[in-house]
């Protein structure tokens, strides 16, 4: 028994001692945790050092370039930038550039539309779209409330994009003081009422719907204009008010019957005094000579399919030259052709030209290839 004792002792004691040793070196850890983590806490990365602006500046160049507006959620959305760090969050609130540009589609956002897109982006211009969201498996469409969610800030909205499917848009009354662009892709103009008479800034427009030539636009204010999916004839009914056109694009739905009118009624030519770029596309059969309807004494580029010049291209060039009495510079020749590329360079070597040539279905391996010369 005396024995047994002697030994717990003997344990007791060493024991003790490895207590100590242990309490000694924990004791020393957490001296240096406590050094170490000063010098963490002390440490600033250099990106937190970076002034507020310059913070955001870095986020706005996360976005994509204003006018064109950023997704509600995902990657480039401004609400990504808030999810960083509270500072981050801080100064993203505080950015108002941030919240300049919005994206109104099969999401709810309309909900929060106040109180954290558009009342954060202070006094900036605005630049939205609107999506009608309709989702057929769900019969859905909500381009109705977008609209009238938007319209307390028509006085800041500076571009403004309307995309609608099958649905009639709400009239949207009043003055739109501060509109620079308008775009309309409606599939369907079932009735439309836009009325959009009152944008003195109005300078630009993209237009793809059927009844794009019946808009009540200020044709006479524009200086660029796209017109997708219209005919010839109502292109031209347009462009004889757009007279401080300075840039083109149409793309031209073929109608042959309105093609057989136009050239029995004889020649209708449309000048535009300022046009200096024209883009000609469409699709369909050929169209006789489009560029015979233009008088365009200011032009310098101009973009064509050959289609749209036949049946003699090279002469349907040359008349238009000599009509317009223009100095072109550059001519691009698109589709599919029936004249040898050299032979604009010959009859107009002073012209720079490029070539992009789809072949017809079956050559290559999908079908269609660009060529660039």
């Amino acid at each position: 028994m005396l024995a047994t004792l002697a030994a717990d002792r003997k344990r007791l004691a060493e024991i003790q001692h490895q207590i100590f040793d242990l309490e000694r070196t924990l004791a020393a850890l957490k001296l240096e945790n406590s050094t170490v983590q000063r010098r963490l806490d002390a440490y600033q990365y250099p990106v937190l050092t970076l002034p507020n602006e310059i913070i955001s500046e870095i986020f706005l160049n996360v976005l994509p370039p204003y006018p064109e507006c950023a997704p509600y959620l995902g990657l480039h959305s401004p609400l990504n930038l808030t999810h960083i760090c509270r500072k981050w969050r801080q100064i993203a609130f505080a950015t108002p550039r941030l919240w300049r540009a919005l994206l109104l589609g099969p999401t709810d956002v309309w909900n929060d539309l106040q109180g954290v897109w558009v009342d954060r982006s202070g006094c900036c211009p605005l630049s939205i779209a609107v999506d009608d969201g309709f989702k057929e498996e769900q019969m859905v469409y909500r381009g109705g409330e977008f609209l009238e969610a938007i319209l307390p800030y028509r006085d800041r909205c500076e571009y403004l994009q309307l995309i609608t499917t099958d649905f009639p848009l709400p009239l949207i009354p009043g003055s739109w003081p501060s509109l620079r662009h308008l775009d309309l892709d409606l599939s369907n103009d079932l009735d439309l009422r836009l009325d959009l008479s009152d944008v003195p800034l109005l300078r630009s427009a993209r237009l793809e719907c059927a009844s794009a030539h019946s808009l009540d636009l200020p044709w006479t204010q524009l200086t660029l204009l796209r017109m997708h999916t219209i005919r010839l004839d109502q292109a031209l009914d347009v462009l004889q008010k757009a007279t401080k056109l300075r840039r083109c694009e149409l793309d031209l739905e073929i109608d042959f019957g309105v093609d057989d009118e136009m050239l029995e009624a004889g020649p209708r030519v449309v000048t535009l005094p300022h046009l200096e770029s024209l883009r000609l596309s469409g699709d369909g059969e050929p169209m006789t000579d489009t560029l015979s309807y233009f008088n365009l004494p200011a032009l310098s580029i101009l973009d064509v399919n050959e289609e749209l010049l036949h049946p003699y291209p090279i002469g349907s060039l040359r008349s238009f030259i000599s009509r317009s009495s223009c100095s072109l510079k550059h001519v691009g020749i698109e589709g599919w052709r029936s004249v040898a590329d050299g032979a604009y360079p010959a009859a107009f070597p002073s012209i720079e030209y490029t070539f992009a040539t789809r072949l017809p279905m079956g050559l290559g391996s999908s079908g269609v290839e660009d060529v660039d010369s």
